[in-house]
């Protein structure tokens, strides 16, 4: 029972191929008499005789077996409008390049902070106990107690006590050498005692990325206790393909796309060396952080301006893609019939891509109608006719390169 349920399936599966074939088996007879039937969801359904698919049961449609020349497709004015055909001139004018590419944002290198002491001593309390904390210029970020520091602030006491105007100048500059700020030396003189502990202050706004001070922790002069990252100006890291890297300069415009919003900046370094895996050369680009909107870490898409060029252009929606071959429609009237037009694939070479226009390196010349809504169902037409007629030729295929992708 097992093996008679098994060959049911497999016969079963393989009924529509024995049906597909049994529709081909007239193709000869079909060239024969010059009248082609096929079926517009199976194409390889092909006979000389009206009738209805043997697979999906739809009626078959008669076709013109014998594509012309030059591969045109003639369409009445009635059958123009039905298909949405839409076409443009092409023109010559300026194209806008540019090179977009994925990014991610990091800080700025220039403009992150080393807080170290200047004696050494004992911390005695931290307010900025966590890494990611943002600080305010000013702010207290610790308190260090610190035997040095101490005497030198009575050392300053007692020059100003003695109206000792060098003595305290002196005094003030060791002071200011020891890490307290000229507001701190004010204050240690209008309180008239030394400070222990000595706040120690945060000389710039930004984040904590990297902390390594606890309370009651001794720390000598020099240590690295926190840094600060400003976040008022950030980079953003480009990954930019090593055969677009040679046109990007420094102080070209960059846009930044991120959750809706764009950001303008300026290319500031282009990295000497290649990331192998993926073959791509970083591009930095500088940015300033209005309103703090971007955060280091964050994934963006970054479009570097290139420039403008002088060049043949037509809309990107012209062209299809077929395999190695970039195929356009071209519009021109058709004598034999009133009204009518032929639409002509003409097999082009692609430049620079811009927006949406791009550049046409050879195929088309400036005033050809091209049609730009519409390509694909002609090109369906086309392939339902003639299969393969949109395939590129084997002698051509080396020579049909672009500079871009869709």
């Amino acid at each position: 029972m097992t093996r008679t349920r098994l060959l049911f399936v497999v016969l079963a599966l393989m009924a529509p191929a024995l049906l597909v074939l049994a529709g081909c088996r007239d193709q000869p007879a079909a060239h024969r008499s010059g009248e082609v039937w096929t079926c517009p969801m199976h194409p390889a359904v092909r006979q000389d005789h009206p009738g209805s698919c043997p697979i999906c049961k739809m009626d078959l449609v008669k076709v013109d077996d014998r594509m012309p020349d030059d591969g045109a497709l003639a369409l009445d004015a009635r059958q123009r409008a039905l298909a949405g055909v839409r076409t443009t001139t092409v023109t010559r004018g300026r194209l806008a390049t540019s090179i977009k590419a994925p990014g991610r944002v990091v800080f700025d290198e220039t403009r992150l902070r080393d807080l170290s002491p200047r004696v050494g001593g004992w911390v005695v309390d931290v307010t900025v106990d966590q890494v990611g904390m943002v600080v305010q210029a000013g702010q207290v970020l610790f308190t260090l107690s610190a035997p040095e520091l101490v005497a030198a602030q009575a050392e300053h006491l007692r020059a100003v006590a003695g109206s000792d105007e060098g003595l305290a100048r002196a005094s003030a500059g060791r002071l200011g050498t020891l890490g307290l700020t000229p507001a701190q030396v004010e204050e240690l003189v209008r309180r008239g005692a030394p400070f222990d502990p000595a706040p120690i202050l945060a000389p710039v706004s930004g984040v904590v990325v990297d902390k390594g001070v606890v309370p009651g922790a001794r720390v000598e002069a020099g240590m690295r206790l926190l840094r600060l990252a400003q976040l008022d100006r950030l980079w953003v890291e480009a990954d930019v393909f090593t055969a677009d890297v040679g046109e990007v300069r420094v102080g070209q415009s960059a846009l930044i796309a991120v959750n809706g919003a764009h950001h303008e900046g300026k290319v500031a370094r282009v990295l000497p060396n290649v990331e192998g895996g993926a073959r791509t050369a970083r591009v930095r680009v500088d940015l300033a952080n209005r309103g703090a909107a971007l955060r280091p870490g964050m994934v963006v898409e970054v479009e570097i301006v290139l420039g403008s060029i002088d060049a043949l252009l037509v809309p990107a929606s012209a062209v299809l893609y077929t395999g190695p071959r970039r195929v356009v429609f071209v519009q021109t009237p058709d004598p034999s019939m009133a009204g009518g037009f032929r639409f002509v694939p003409r097999t082009v070479q692609l430049g620079r891509r811009g927006g949406e226009q791009v550049e046409i390196v050879s195929g088309l010349d400036a005033g050809d109608a091209v049609v730009v809504d519409g390509a694909f169902l002609l090109a369906s037409e086309s392939r339902l006719r003639w299969p393969g007629a949109l395939d590129a030729p084997a002698a051509d295929a080396g020579m049909l390169i672009d500079g871009g992708a869709p």
